[in-house]
This record gives C-alpha cells, sequence and structure tokens, in this order.
C-alpha cells in the first residue's frame, strides 16, 4: 500500500508530469502528510482531471481543490470573450427512397440493422460525436453549449485560441457580467459534505465533465440529417439544404445495375447531385452504393457501376470525393453493406475527414456567441417552438453586449448552418422567424404534405 512517503513521491513527480489525467490513490495508506503533499503539487500541475484519496476530511480538500481549481479557470474563460472553432459539422444524407440512407446513418451510429425499417418521413436528425477510436458516439450530456465550448477551451494549448477583453462601460453602453454570460448556477454544484467540503461523488460527476471536455479538444460534431427518399417530400428538403457541411448521396447499387431499373436509378441520381450543385456548389460529395453482399452473391461488377456514375459525374460535378486507401480500388464511390457492414469503417472516415478540411468546420466562434445561442435555445424551456427576431431574438442578443444586427444575423446564420436552429432568410418574413427545433418545423411541414 502506499503510505505517506510514497504520496509525497507522487506529488513529486506531479509538479513536472504533463500526461497524466486520471489518479485513484483511494484505499491506500496515505495521511495528512501525503495528502498536503500533493495539494502543493497540484498548483504546479496542469493536466491532471480527476482525482481520488479517499473518504476523510482532509483528502477531500485536497480533491475538491482540484476540482475548484478548474471550475475557477472555466468561471475565467466563460467570463471571457475567447474564439476557438466551433469544431461542428453538418452532414446531409439524400437519395432514393429505400435506398438505405436510415440504415447508413444507424450503421455509422453503431446501431443494429433493422430490416423492416419504416421509411423517414420528411428529415431525421441526430447528433453525433467523433472519437479517439474512429467510432462516432454520442455526445456527452453537458448543461449547456456554452459550458461545453468553454470547458473544451480550459484545456486546449496555448496558441490555438484567441482572446480579446469583454467591452467596458466606457467603451460600451452595456456591460457584460458573469450573470448574463453563464446561465447555470454554480453555487449549487457540487454539494458539500459534514466537512463542510466537496463530496467525493460530486467531484467525480463533475471532474468527469472536465475530463470529457479534456478528451473532446479535437473531435468534432456530427449533426447528421437523413432526408426521406419519398418524392412528395423533395419540395420541401430544398427548405434545409445548406451551402455548407458534406452530403452524402445514398443509391441502392442493385438498381443501377439492373437494365430494368437503372433509368430511374439514373434520375434519382441526378436530381440530387443537380440539387447539391445549385445549393451548395463547393461542398464534398460522397457516393455511396448499398446493399455491396448481394451485389457480390449476384456477381456483379462493381467497375461496371462505376462506369455508370463516371459517365453521370464527368461534365459538372468536380466535388465528388473519390475514396483513398480503399479495398475497391479505382472507384468512385463507396460500395457499403449495412447488414453485414461492410466498407462502414472507410466511409466513416472519409465523411470526418471531409467535414475536417471544410473550411467552415474550423470557422472560429466567441464564448459570447455561444452565450447568445444558449439563451436562444433556452427560451424552448418556456415552451416555444420559435422566436422573433425583431423582438425577442434581438433583445437576447442586446442583453449579452451583441448590439450590432449584423453581427446577430451572422450568428443565426452559423446556427443555422450548423444544425443548431432554423433562420430562414430568403423572404422578410422568414428572417423573422428563428426556429428553435429543426424537427419540431420538420415534423410541422410533414404532416401537412402528408
Amino acid at each position: 500500500m502506499i503510505d505517506n512517503a510514497g504520496a509525497v513521491a507522487i506529488a513529486k513527480a506531479l509538479k513536472t508530469n504533463t500526461t497524466l489525467e486520471v489518479l485513484f490513490l483511494d484505499w491506500n495508506d496515505i495521511g495528512t502528510e501525503g495528502c498536503e503533499a500533493i495539494r502543493e503539487a497540484l498548483e504546479y500541475n496542469h493536466t491532471l482531471t480527476i482525482l481520488r484519496l479517499g473518504d476523510f476530511k482532509i483528502a477531500e480538500e485536497v480533491e475538491g481543490a482540484l476540482y475548484e481549481k478548474h471550475q475557477r479557470r472555466l468561471l475565467d474563460m466563460l467570463n471571457s470573450d475567447t474564439k476557438a472553432p466551433l469544431n461542428r459539422s453538418r452532414v446531409m444524407f439524400v437519395g432514393q427512397g429505400r435506398a438505405g440512407k436510415s440504415a447508413t446513418v444507424r450503421s455509422l451510429s453503431l446501431e443494429g440493422f433493422v430490416s423492416e425499417w419504416n421509411s423517414t418521413a420528411g428529415v431525421d436528425i441526430k447528433e453525433l460525436r467523433t472519437s479517439e477510436n474512429k467510432y462516432w458516439e454520442e455526445p456527452w450530456c453537458y448543461r449547456d453549449f456554452t459550458t461545453q465550448f468553454a470547458a473544451r477551451l480550459v484545456f486546449t494549448p496555448n496558441g490555438v485560441t484567441r482572446k480579446s477583453q469583454l467591452p467596458s462601460s466606457q467603451n460600451n453602453n452595456h456591460q457584460v457580467s458573469a450573470a448574463e454570460t453563464v446561465r447555470v448556477d454554480y453555487q449549487t454544484v457540487p454539494s458539500k459534505n459534514s466537512f463542510g467540503v466537496l463530496k467525493g461523488p460530486d467531484i467525480m460527476r463533475e471532474s468527469s465533465n472536465f475530463f470529457d471536455a479534456k478528451r473532446s479538444i479535437d473531435s468534432l460534431t456530427l449533426s447528421l440529417w437523413d432526408f426521406g427518399g419519398q418524392e412528395v417530400f423533395y419540395s420541401m428538403h430544398h427548405l434545409f439544404l445548406t451551402k455548407s457541411g458534406v452530403y452524402v448521396v445514398v443509391f441502392d447499387m442493385r438498381e443501377l445495375s439492373e437494365p430494368s431499373t437503372r433509368t430511374e436509378a439514373k434520375t434519382y441520381l441526378l436530381f440530387w447531385l443537380r440539387s447539391i450543385k445549385l445549393h451548395a456548389p463547393n461542398v464534398s460529395v460522397l457516393l455511396v452504393g448499398t446493399f455491396l453482399a448481394d451485389i457480390i452473391e449476384e456477381k456483379c461488377n462493381l467497375q461496371d457501376i462505376d462506369k455508370i456514375l463516371r459517365e453521370l459525374t464527368k461534365l459538372s460535378f468536380a466535388e465528388i470525393v473519390i475514396p483513398a486507401n480503399f479495398e475497391h480500388e479505382d472507384l468512385i464511390f463507396f460500395p457499403i453493406d449495412n447488414k453485414e457492414k461492410m466498407g462502414i469503417a472507410s466511409l466513416c472516415d472519409a465523411i470526418e475527414q471531409c467535414a475536417r478540411v471544410d473550411n467552415s468546420t474550423s470557422r472560429e466562434v466567441s464564448v459570447r456567441w455561444m452565450t447568445f445561442l444558449d439563451s436562444i435555445l433556452g427560451q424552448k424551456e418556456n415552451q416555444k417552438a420559435y422566436l422573433t427576431f425583431s423582438d425577442e431574438v434581438k433583445s437576447l442578443g442586446t442583453n449579452l453586449g451583441i448590439h450590432s444586427v449584423s453581427e446577430q444575423e451572422e450568428a443565426l446564420t452559423l446556427f443555422h448552418e450548423r444544425g443548431f436552429l432554423i433562420h430562414m432568410t430568403s423572404t422578410e418574413i422568414l428572417k423573422n422567424i428563428v426556429v428553435l427545433n429543426p424537427q419540431w418545423l420538420i415534423g410541422a411541414l410533414s404532416k401537412v404534405i402528408l
């Protein structure tokens, strides 16, 4: 067991260590001397995120000191106007009905194959986050987007972010305060025990938020939009196609390889390729062919399908992404099978790479913009489906020190492009409406169409 002498030695190492993130030392024989040595080391260490020493007063005081250190850094970040990339992209899955778009999204989400899946009505939206193991996972549940953003910045290496001072009362009619910048009441989290210090379980829970934020510094959040393939929804889809992000055009390879269905399959492919070119001429487009296992079983030639696609796209679709390092060489599409999970890992990697090289993904936003986003989306708690820009949204921005209407509109455009909300600008009437829940609007329009 580790005693005080061992804890002192560990503390000495902590002062210079720059990689250790989690340290569990409970169930050892560490007393006051060892705990105090570790407390002193924490003043020099900036990487340790989670610490457990035991369930006695001095141990919990030291654990609490580490958490409070990170909490102070978080509050400093929330009260700054630091800027950094949002690290978020929108991925749109389009194509003919029953081609396997929903199954592809489920495969990328590591969900099981469902053979009798109902066709998508309108658009289905889900969010996933890239992870260290190259697979996508459900995002960590944070209190709000501002906290998530700021917690990530706490652990961002120096030089990656840009920081500017908040406007002073001398230069601005409104002083941005901590109470306005942070919607969370930190006085209620975490609770304290009979010693008057932070409880171990509460520290673990809150410190886990920081640990997850640290792991997600380089991760991307992907807003996946699965567009229903039935033709009845096509007139609605154009409302939600954005000029940035990644487009995945899904087609059934069996339909393209069979002469009796080839013409119709080509028509749908051309429709979507032309629609994408109209709305987003500079985005990355991935062609994804489904039912690979059936194609292999029927001894169909993938090169024949590739030839058809090359003929379709040779004139004006230069943004199509060519698979690299793929097991099926020299193809301009990704052959996959959702039931057998063939080709999914390569497709997952290609989508992520396309999102990362997209300039809009790396665009920097400020903490204040994220607070603006939370103040808007927070109105859902008041049972509001949408807000008016001229009165409600403009007032929310002004209260946060964003007085410029053009800056508010710029922020709303970004939030719309990234899938946080819906803000259309084609007419003055639409421009005045900010829809808080995209799925709510899509559901309402789908009911009208059906």
